[in-house]
């Protein structure tokens, strides 16, 4: 974004953990935290609000100040998330963030936020994988995610940003956050969850430190941005 516009904080947390063997694994614990509280907290102290979304019907009890939960509407995995939070938000755009991400880094993620304005999204790839939770989503996406949800099958994120106009932040764009990459990992099973934990004992945690760190620089778009579809690529 050209100048300050309000942006909310959103956090899906109504996963199944169905890998976790047993295990809900937003209550698990990094480095004395609960990953869902590692996630808010890398979003609560610069987002003009934080969003937890849970699952359809569940009652979220969290004793985390500021933090308003609102439940998924339609159990579509993490799309009818995706609507929920941002059918509540009180901003015209929203970084998204999945509830297992434990080295979520802020100040990866506030510029990310300042790069949505003409579009509906802003989506990093890494590793040549799009990291849709990991991402921007304006406001403007509501009216293809009621048109996918109101489909005969469960669409997945993919699906949305098919239809959408996605500014794709590449590796090239990102190399001023190197020391990020951290950011994009996620827990999806116990051995994932023992790598995070001793991952955070050898170097300080992206969600711990850099909250409050200076702003990075700006990355410049190329002036010969490829552009395919409705998609721009950097």
């Amino acid at each position: 974004m050209t100048s300050y516009e309000p942006v909310s904080g959103i956090v899906l947390a109504g996963g199944r953990s169905r890998r976790m063997g047993g295990l809900d694994k937003r209550w698990a614990l990094v480095d004395g935290r609960s990953l869902l509280e590692r996630a808010i907290m890398s979003l609560q102290p610069w987002c003009d609000e934080v969003l937890a979304v849970a699952a359809l019907g569940e009652e979220l009890a969290l004793a985390i100040p500021g933090v308003r939960v609102v439940n998924d509407r339609f159990a579509a995995g993490p799309l009818g998330g995706l609507e929920a939070g941002l059918r509540s938000m009180r901003s015209p755009c929203a970084v998204v963030v999945a509830c297992d991400m434990p080295f979520l880094d802020s100040r990866l993620l506030q510029h990310l936020s300042r790069l949505c304005d003409g579009y509906d999204a802003v989506v990093p790839i890494w590793d040549k994988h799009s990291q849709p939770l990991h991402a921007v989503y304006a406001a403007s996406c509501l009216e293809v995610i009621d048109k996918l949800l109101g489909g005969q099958v469960v669409p997945a994120l993919n699906d949305l940003l098919g239809e959408l106009s996605v500014r794709f932040v590449g590796a090239d764009a990102l190399q001023p956050f190197l020391a990020s990459v951290a950011s994009f990992t996620n827990i999806n099973t116990q051995n994932d969850l023992a790598a995070a934990r001793a991952r955070s004992r050898k170097q300080p945690d992206a969600a711990d430190g850099t909250v409050n760190g200076p702003s990075p620089p700006q990355p410049q778009a190329s002036p010969l941005a490829l552009r395919r579809r409705n998609h721009s690529f950097e």
